[in-house]
């Protein structure tokens, strides 16, 4: 029963245009984005939006916050 569950749970990362795949359910949405940080120090600060698929994929995407400089 759980493998049905698991394959249901499919995931995708997005960040400035580039697609990732899942690494595995194993981590967390906010362990990925700390991932993807030590890569792109901005995706520290990025907001995460997520939105389900018509497949059922949860596609999160990590989108820079606009700042402030100075």
């Amino acid at each position: 029963m759980s493998d049905v569950a698991a394959s249901s749970d499919k995931r995708i990362f997005k960040y400035s245009g580039q697609t990732y795949q899942d690494p595995g359910p194993e981590y967390t949405i906010e362990e990925i984005k700390q991932h993807l940080a030590s890569i792109y120090p901005e995706v520290a600060a990025a907001e995460v939006q997520q939105k389900t698929m018509d497949d059922g994929t949860l596609e999160i995407t990590f989108v820079k916050r606009a700042g402030t400089k100075g």
